[in-house]
């Protein structure tokens, strides 16, 4: 394998958070990437972000720029609708974004809410209009063979996949919308490669190349196809199933056109959290949980009656047994 570039990033990337998908623990991710001199990392978890705050920490503990993102579940519909079946590259489609700026963050945090609580089904999913209302400081992508211009592309219309485009670039921007190429040695993304690359001169879009990174070393590579057995119900002997390439891992083997995130030209989101408890590792303060609803209690009531106020106590009592 050749080296590794120091300014390759990864901007497909998905942790043991993307369950029975990804099997990159972001410990051994950030460290990895360490290892290869990476300046910057993504993480782009499969419909959620549990893994941002520690993927942030930890990205930052090794000198490495965290771009937070997701793959969101984008539906072809309304994400209100929950009828019939919702297959992956027919009803709901795969969507790559990364948060440039806080307000990206938020809005992907309100898009992910969202998609659990207003668009569960089968899948957390969102939608255009959806997605056009929270697109500020988004960056989107073309996105892996799962996604929506890709499958167009795939099943030879390419009427649909210029419309898509203009949708997208509608919503984020031309500066904020990239192609991405992967080549897996997977024949179906090759065929799509030049139909990528003829949107990207219509609509003067920049190319990205990324590899869908599902685990950091091709150690992992038995564990991982184990783990998707368990995903898709088959046996590690069948032949006819779903298979991963040795080159869904971590590592630095593609060529980068360009960069949708130069050094110095785009900020990384400064995220406040709260710092982890000692009595809980890995948790939220306790503290903090009785702050939060206090303090919000005394901006909307003056002077709110001890019923009231115990309230967050009991909330917080409840949290300590668990």
């Amino acid at each position: 394998m050749p080296s590794a570039d120091k300014n390759f990033v990864h901007l497909h990337v998905h942790s043991d958070y993307s369950l029975l998908d990804g099997a990159c623990r972001i410990d051994q991710l950030t460290e990895r990437a360490g290892e290869l001199g990476m300046k910057s990392l993504a993480l782009t978890d499969h419909g959620n972000l549990f893994g941002a705050i520690d993927f942030y920490s930890a990205a930052k503990s090794k000198g490495i720029k965290p771009l937070i993102g997701c793959e969101l579940y984008l539906s072809d519909g309304s994400r209100l609708e929950k009828q019939g079946r919702s297959d992956e590259g027919r009803s709901i489609f795969h969507l790559g974004l990364l948060a440039k700026n806080i307000e990206g963050y938020q809005n992907l945090l309100k898009l992910v809410s969202d998609a659990h609580l207003k668009g569960f089904y089968y899948k957390p999913r969102t939608d255009l209009d959806t997605l056009a209302r929270h697109a500020n400081g988004l960056i989107g992508f073309t996105g892996c063979l799962a996604s929506l211009v890709p499958q167009h592309l795939l099943n030879d219309r390419n009427e649909e996949a210029r419309k898509a485009t203009a949708r997208f670039v509608d919503i984020f921007g031309r500066e904020n919308y990239f192609v991405e190429i992967q080549d897996h040695g997977i024949a179906e993304q090759r065929k799509i490669i030049p139909g990528l690359l003829r949107l990207a001169k219509e609509f003067g879009l920049k190319v990205v190349c990324s590899n869908d990174v599902h685990y950091v070393h091709a150690a992992d590579a038995g564990s991982h196809d184990a783990m998707l057995c368990i995903q898709t119900g088959s046996k590690i002997e069948d032949e006819k199933r779903m298979r991963f390439t040795r080159e869904h891992r971590g590592g630095g083997r593609d060529v980068r056109p360009d960069d949708p995130l130069p050094q110095g030209k785009r900020a990384v989101p400064q995220v406040p959290y709260p710092r982890r408890g000692r009595d809980r590792p890995g948790g939220v303060p306790e503290d903090a949980l009785h702050r939060g609803p206090e303090d919000a209690l005394r901006r909307r009531l003056r002077e709110p009656g001890q019923g009231v106020r115990s309230r967050p106590g009991q909330g917080a009592g409840g949290t300590r047994r668990l």
